[in-house]
């Protein structure tokens, strides 16, 4: 309803509900903004960091690696 002062009212920007894939988009409002209540890994095994505020929901946004290969010419 958005009449609460402590809930948030917005789309979470999940990667895509009809297949269903409650991932989160790297645009979602959930990212970094739950309470620390002690996991340590997601429904997929990531990890939650504990030094910053976890995902809201069962995922956390995760992003693989990067790998960066420098070619000398």
């Amino acid at each position: 309803s958005g009449q609460d002062g402590n809930s948030i009212s917005s789309d979470p920007f999940f990667v895509n509900v009809s297949t269903p894939d409650f991932r989160l988009q790297p645009t979602s409002p959930a990212i970094n903004d739950g309470t620390n209540v002690g996991l340590i890994s997601d429904y997929d095994g990531h990890t939650v960091p504990n030094d910053t505020y976890p995902d809201i929901g069962a995922f956390e946004y995760y992003c693989p690696p990067i790998t960066i290969q420098f070619i000398i010419i």
